[in-house]
């Protein structure tokens, strides 16, 4: 099941944009000599601050579940294109991918019968 996470990474972003615009604030009525205004201000940035860790926690949790939770699909045998092309069966493959193979694999592809190509619109085709 693939879970589009961009949602949950733009709350984390906006909330944590809201903690650097609230510190901005403060920063700028404390350089102004407006220290009890910046010391006020002191709830609104301690609530953005665990909106941000909140979301950013979120984030994060559903980002490492996602990681792991299709771990099979993501799996790609150590020579790459070349060898899925093999594994699902096709003769062809294109200069580059038969390249990619080691001098074994080089071997068995040619004894099994297959074909190298320049172009690789004959390999999906073929």
């Amino acid at each position: 099941m693939s879970i589009n996470l961009k949602p949950y990474y733009d709350a984390a972003v906006a909330a944590e944009a809201d903690v650097q615009r609230i510190m901005q604030e403060m920063d700028t009525l404390y350089k102004a000599d407006k220290k009890a205004d910046a010391l006020a201000m002191r709830p609104n940035l301690a609530a953005a601050q665990a909106k941000s860790k909140e979301d950013g926690e979120l984030y994060r949790s559903m980002l490492s579940a996602s990681d792991g939770s299709n771990a099979p699909q993501n799996f790609v045998p150590a020579g790459g294109q070349a060898q899925q092309q093999q594994a699902s069966g096709k003769k062809k493959l294109t200069r580059q991918a038969f390249d990619t193979l080691d001098s074994a694999e080089r071997m068995k592809f040619i004894h099994d019968g297959g074909q190298i190509t320049e172009n690789a619109q004959e390999v999906s085709n073929g």
